[in-house]
């Protein structure tokens, strides 16, 4: 019986020199049943032209060329054209181990799994700098996966490290008004629709971080604010599921509140954070401070919400170091 075709979508930016790479890693793949999507979104360097060379040596690969959208739009034109059963996303400057999608196939079919995930290296180059430490069972109910993605040091937002069956997510799309933790709301909306969740534990993915760090003086704040919509949305979809444990979280969105309004103002920018302050004064009026979130943590809303200035000032010296 054949195996179960596998749509891999791959956003393509302006990546020349890290596309062959990608590319070679997706065709050698010991799965062969694969639909690879290239989706050149407006590239004005050599890589739109990079992957229709691509497509003519490999009949698996389609191309498809857009205005520029950025990565969510790609993704979602990469949704609406995949006709395989099972999706998978790959970002056209990382690469794959050739065994990652067999493997993660095979451990689908035998558990019954509606999605798998991997473990991830990160590197540079061909160094590996770090990995991830996922260390889930070999299936898990969506509520012990979704409590973990928000514990510390999570490693879990990213849609990459990630193969889930077509028709649990086909209506969901990646929110284009969110710039940044658009995979972790995507994530969440996807868990929201499945049960079981499969794991292999083998570092399958190689994530390359050389161009894909940026220092906070360097952000571009008007992205940098959608974050805040995509917590209340994750928030959102996390209460739905009863999960209370997310407080990690909110600490974290009072401290970017007040973080990016300074920012913004500094910068002559009209954002309003009205809508934020009122989420935060929710949260407060529920005894946050209150619960078992950590010294640290209560440090952080504290600071934030009562000694902004100095919080702002201490959080840009502290990104400043690293």
């Amino acid at each position: 019986m054949e195996k179960a075709l596998i749509s891999i979508i791959v956003p393509v930016y302006n990546i020349e020199n890290y596309l062959d790479k990608c590319i070679k890693s997706l065709v050698n793949q010991t799965y062969e049943n694969l639909e690879i999507l290239l989706i050149d979104d407006g590239s004005t360097d050599r890589s739109g032209q990079k992957c229709d060379e691509w497509a003519q040596k490999d009949s698996r690969i389609q191309v498809i060329h857009k205005p520029n959208g950025g990565v969510s739009a790609a993704r979602n034109r990469g949704l609406k054209e995949a006709k395989g059963e099972y999706i998978g996303f790959v970002d056209g400057d990382d690469y794959i181990d050739k065994h990652m999608y067999e493997q993660m196939y095979q451990c689908l079919c035998e558990t019954k799994s509606e999605a798998c995930f991997c473990n991830i290296y990160y590197a540079k180059d061909d160094e590996v700098l770090s990995e991830s430490e996922l260390n889930f069972e070999k299936v898990n109910l969506k509520k012990i996966v979704m409590q973990t993605m928000f514990e510390k040091n999570n490693q879990n937002f990213p849609v990459w490290n990630k193969l889930m069956k077509k028709e649990c997510i086909e209506t969901i799309q990646f929110d284009e008004t969110i710039k940044i933790y658009e995979d972790g709301l995507f994530n969440l909306e996807c868990l929201d629709k499945i049960e079981k969740i499969a794991f292999v534990k083998e570092h399958f993915y190689y994530y390359v971080v050389s161009r894909k760090n940026s220092a906070l003086h360097e952000f571009n704040i008007e992205k940098h604010v959608t974050v805040l919509d995509a917590m209340i949305k994750m928030n959102h979809i996390l209460a739905k599921n009863q999960i209370e444990a997310r407080f990690l979280q909110q600490a974290d969105f009072i401290g970017k509140v007040y973080l990016y309004e300074q920012i913004a103002k500094r910068k002559n920018l009209s954002l309003d954070f009205t809508t934020y302050k009122k989420v935060i004064k929710q949260y407060l009026k529920k005894g946050l401070l209150k619960q078992k979130i950590g010294f640290k943590n209560k440090l952080k809303i504290i600071g934030a919400v009562y000694f902004t200035k100095q919080y702002v000032k201490f959080t840009k010296a502290r990104k400043d170091e690293k």
